[in-house]
Parts: C-alpha cells; sequence; structure tokens
C-alpha cells in the first residue's frame, strides 16, 4: 500500500520533505484531509530544520508545499460546494 511505503520512507529518514510530501498526497486521495495538512505541515518544518538546503532551496520547497496544501484546500471548498448546491460531491473515503 502506497500509504505504508511513504510511511517507511519518513522512518527511514526523518529529515526528507518528500517522504512527508508523498505521505500527504496518499492521505490526499483516500480523502483524509485534515490528516493530509498536518503532514504537509509536517514537510514544512523538517524542511525548515534542514542545514543542508540553502535559503533560496528551502524557499523553493515551502513554495511547493504550500501549492500542494492549496490544491488539497480548493479541492475541499469545491466537493463543499457540490455537497451544498446538488449533493454530487461526497467526502466519504473510499474503500
Amino acid at each position: 500500500m502506497a500509504l505504508n511505503d511513504a510511511k517507511r520512507a519518513i522512518e527511514l529518514d526523518p529529515k526528507w520533505p518528500r517522504g512527508y510530501r508523498r505521505k500527504a498526497a496518499v492521505l490526499d486521495a483516500m480523502k483524509r484531509y485534515r490528516d493530509a495538512l498536518v503532514v504537509y505541515e509536517e514537510a514544512l518544518a523538517v524542511t525548515r530544520a534542514d542545514g543542508s538546503l540553502s535559503d533560496e532551496q528551502k524557499k523553493k520547497e515551502d513554495i511547493e508545499v504550500k501549492n500542494l496544501m492549496a490544491g488539497l484546500f480548493l479541492d475541499v471548498c469545491y466537493r463543499w460546494f457540490c455537497l451544498i448546491v446538488d449533493g454530487s460531491c461526497s467526502f466519504e473515503q473510499e474503500a
């Protein structure tokens, strides 16, 4: 399962931000939006704490993660809109 792979990547290297991004993307796909946002925040924290990255690299990573978070937010807003307008969207987790 993709979520297990992402968790394992984080276990192997908890300082690698992309492991967190992958985990968040999987949670997003599973419609676990709140969990995904928490993990994106963890990715930001790991990036900011990484002394091996230049300020420019940190800024680039920060922007990428924030764009992913914004996309997740827009998806949730769209689903709420559809639900209110005609009930066509669901927040149910897919099996």
